[in-house]
C-alpha cells in the first residue's frame, strides 16, 4: 500500500472539484467531451507551471482535495471477456460503487485523461510529494486496490520518464487521506460534504453499507445521479439554485418523448429510494448502532494518526449533518418534489376535478383546493429543504476554528470560491471553487508557504493565450482612457471617443480569435503557463 504523507516542510498547493471522469457515459456530446480536453489542457498546466518553478528552500505538496475523479457520472460500462462480471442493475445504469466495478472506472479515467495523470508524476518525480483527500463523488478511493492502482499508475508513468528513479521515494511521496489533512498549528484541509445533508456520510472514515458491507452507504445524492442525470444526460452542477420556473422551461422545451421518459426515471427514483429505506428500516437501526461504534474505534486512531487530540475530532464529528437519505421527507426535499413533483401531481389531480364532476362550481372548488394544498406542501417541503451550499461550509468552518488551532481551514465541494477570517483574525477560511470549464471561470487554487508567519496566495490560473489576451485588453482601455481625458467637450471630441472605442473592439475581437491559436500552439509546443498575478 502507498506510504503515509509526513508532513515534512513543503509549501502547499491546493485545489478540488476537478470531477476528472464525467464524460464517461454512453452517447456522450461533443460539448462534454470538449469540455473535457479544456479540463485537461488547463490542469496539466497548472502542475506543470509549478512544476517548473519550484522554490529554493522547500518543495511542494499537492493537495488533491476531494471529487478530483467523478465515480458517479461514468457509465461506460466494460467490454469484452469483463462484461459478464456486471449485475444486471450495473448492465441499466453503469458501473456501481463496489469495489471491483470503481476500480475499472478509475483505470478509465486514468487511460482518458493520460496526459494529467503523466504530469502528475512528472510532478512527484520532480521530489515533490501528492496528497489526495476523498470527497463525496470519489468516495471510492475508499477501497485500497484503488488507491493502490492510483500510486502504482503514477508510479509507472514516473519511471517512464526516468527509469533510474528510486521507485520506493516515489511511493513515499504519494499519499492519501480518508478524511481530512492536518498539520497542528497550521492548516486543516477537508472536502466538505460531511455538512451537507444530501452528501454526507455516517462514517467518513469507513463508509461501508451496513447491510452490504462489499458495498458503499453512498449519499442519498448519488440516486438522482445514477437513475436520472446519467440516463438523460444532463449536467447537474447548477440545477441546486433553480426553481420551479426554471425547471419548468427546462422540461417544456423537451420533446414529449424525453418528457415521458424524464418523468418515469424521476418517479422510480423516487420508489426505489423510499422503498430501500422501509425494506431496510429493521435491521438498519441495529446495523448502525455496530457500525457507530466501529466509527469511535477509527476516530481514536485517525486522531492519533493526525496528531489530534481525540476529543477534538470527535468534536469536529459532531458538526456533520444526518444523511437525508435516512428518512422520507429528507428524500422528498432532495429530489424536489416542490418544484418536480408537486407541480405535475397537482397539474393530474386538477385535470381529474374537471372530468369528474359536471358541475362548474364543483371544479373550480377541487381545482383551488388541489392548488392550494400543492403551494403549501411545496412551501413546508422548501422550507424544510437548504441546498444552497457556501453558508453551511462557511459556519461549519467557523466552529473548527473554535475548536483546531490553525492558521488554516480549506473546504471545496460548494464550487463556490470565497475567503472568510474567524477566531479574531486568527483563522482564514477558504473555499478552493471548482475546475468546471466553461469559457471564462478560471482554475481557483491556493498556495500556503509555511515558516514563521505563513503566508498564502488564492489565485486564478489562466492559460498562456487568456493572460496575453487579457494584458492586451488591459493596454487597449487604458488607451480609450487617454483619448477620453485628452479630447475636449464638444461633438468632435465624442465623435473621436466613439470612433477609438470602436477600434478597441475590433482589435479586441482580433486578439480574442489570436488568442485560440496561441493556445493550441502552446499546448503543443508543452510551455509553462502563468499564473494570475504572478
Amino acid at each position: 500500500m502507498p506510504a503515509p504523507i509526513s508532513h515534512t516542510p513543503s509549501h502547499l498547493l491546493l485545489f478540488s472539484d476537478v470531477h476528472l471522469g464525467e464524460h464517461l457515459k454512453e452517447g456522450a456530446s461533443f460539448g462534454t467531451l470538449r469540455n473535457a480536453i479544456r479540463k485537461d489542457e488547463r490542469l496539466v498546466q497548472l502542475v506543470r507551471h509549478y512544476r517548473l518553478n519550484p522554490r529554493a528552500d522547500m518543495p511542494w505538496k499537492l493537495i488533491l482535495n476531494g471529487d478530483i475523479i467523478d465515480f458517479p457520472a461514468i457509465t461506460a460500462r466494460p467490454r469484452g471477456a469483463d462484461a459478464h462480471t456486471l449485475t444486471s442493475e450495473e448492465r441499466e445504469f453503469g458501473p456501481s460503487s463496489r469495489e471491483s466495478s470503481a476500480l475499472f472506472k478509475l483505470r478509465l479515467v486514468m487511460k482518458h485523461h493520460h496526459r494529467v495523470f503523466r504530469e502528475l508524476a512528472r510532478f512527484v518525480l520532480a521530489g515533490n510529494e501528492l496528497v489526495y483527500i476523498r470527497g463525496n463523488h470519489d468516495v471510492e478511493m475508499y477501497w485500497p486496490s484503488l488507491k493502490q492502482a492510483f500510486a502504482d499508475g503514477l508510479v509507472r508513468l514516473a519511471l517512464e520518464e526516468s527509469s533510474s528513479a528510486d521507485e520506493e521515494a516515489l511511493r513515499r511521496r504519494i499519499g492519501f487521506r480518508d478524511w481530512f489533512y492536518h498539520e497542528p498549528g497550521l492548516i486543516y484541509v477537508e472536502h466538505g460534504q460531511q455538512y451537507d445533508e444530501y452528501t454526507s456520510f455516517d462514517s467518513q472514515l469507513e463508509p461501508r453499507h451496513p447491510e452490504d458491507p462489499g458495498d458503499l452507504d453512498l449519499p442519498a445524492s448519488h440516486g438522482p445521479l445514477r437513475y436520472i442525470a446519467n440516463q438523460h444526460q444532463i449536467d447537474s452542477h447548477d440545477m441546486d439554485s433553480w426553481n420551479a420556473k426554471d425547471y419548468f422551461l427546462w422540461v417544456l422545451n423537451m420533446g414529449l418523448k424525453r418528457q415521458v421518459g424524464l418523468a418515469a426515471a424521476y418517479f422510480t427514483t423516487i420508489f426505489r429510494q423510499c422503498w430501500g429505506l422501509i425494506r431496510r428500516a429493521p435491521q438498519r437501526e441495529r446495523n448502525l448502532r455496530v457500525y457507530r461504534a466501529r466509527h469511535q474505534q477509527l476516530l481514536a486512531e485517525e486522531a492519533e494518526r493526525q496528531g489530534m487530540n481525540p476529543e477534538q475530532l470527535r468534536a469536529i464529528d459532531s458538526l456533520r449533518k444526518r444523511p437525508a437519505g435516512y428518512n422520507v421527507l429528507g428524500i422528498f426535499t432532495m429530489l424536489c418534489t416542490d418544484k418536480v413533483a408537486l407541480p405535475m401531481i397537482g397539474g393530474l389531480l386538477a385535470l381529474g376535478a374537471m372530468l369528474l364532476h359536471q358541475s362548474w362550481a364543483i371544479r373550480i372548488g377541487l381545482m383551488l383546493i388541489t392548488a392550494v394544498a400543492s403551494v403549501l406542501t411545496g412551501y413546508f417541503l422548501s422550507a424544510w429543504r437548504d441546498s444552497h451550499m457556501p453558508p453551511k461550509l462557511r459556519q461549519a468552518a467557523g466552529q473548527i476554528a473554535g475548536i483546531l488551532d490553525v492558521q488554516w481551514i480549506v473546504m471545496g465541494h460548494s464550487h463556490a470560491a470565497e475567503e472568510a477570517v474567524f477566531a479574531g483574525g486568527q483563522t482564514r477560511y477558504i473555499n478552493l471553487g471548482h475546475c468546471i470549464p466553461d469559457s471564462s471561470s478560471p482554475l481557483t487554487h491556493l498556495i500556503i508557504s509555511p515558516g514563521r508567519i505563513s503566508t498564502y496566495r488564492f489565485r486564478s490560473f489562466l492559460t498562456v493565450s487568456q493572460a496575453r489576451v487579457r494584458r492586451q485588453l488591459e493596454l487597449i482601455q487604458a488607451f480609450g482612457q487617454q483619448i477620453k481625458g485628452l479630447c475636449e467637450p464638444g461633438q468632435a471630441a465624442m465623435d473621436m471617443t466613439r470612433q477609438a472605442l470602436d477600434k478597441s473592439r475590433e482589435a479586441l475581437a482580433g486578439l480574442a480569435q489570436q488568442g485560440m491559436v496561441e493556445l493550441r500552439r502552446d499546448v503543443k509546443a508543452s510551455t509553462p503557463s502563468p499564473c494570475d498575478g504572478e
